[in-house]
């Protein structure tokens, strides 16, 4: 990946990837995969929610071959992310905790 984009261009490739978020809509009848993802009938957003992870993955938190159910519950995360631009410490660390059970700053 070319990393000579501008703080000013990731930001705009990120709101506009964010933006897609909202888009719900299916794409019946398109299959395929990005690299040991398969996905088939995606919805836009689930296309937009993998890039981001792809580009930011201390970020986002996306899985393309997950259940309709995890992909929602993760669009919807990606949004928040994106929304209160959470640091991307804290993202990892309410996910690990989440995995867990737990509440960030529970004790382990």
């Amino acid at each position: 990946m070319n990393e000579t984009n501008s703080p000013a261009t990731l930001q705009a490739i990120e709101d506009a990837l964010a933006d897609s978020l909202e888009d719900t809509a299916k794409r019946i009848g398109m299959s395929g995969n990005y690299g040991d993802k398969n996905y088939s009938d995606p919805r836009i957003c689930d296309i937009a929610a993998h890039f981001l992870w792809t580009r930011w993955p201390e970020r986002y938190i996306f899985d393309l071959a997950g259940t309709s159910r995890v992909r929602e519950r993760q669009r919807i995360e990606c949004l928040n992310t994106w929304r209160i631009g959470a640091a991307p410490a804290s993202t990892r660390a309410f996910a690990a905790a989440r995995a867990k059970g737990r509440r960030p700053g529970d004790a382990d």
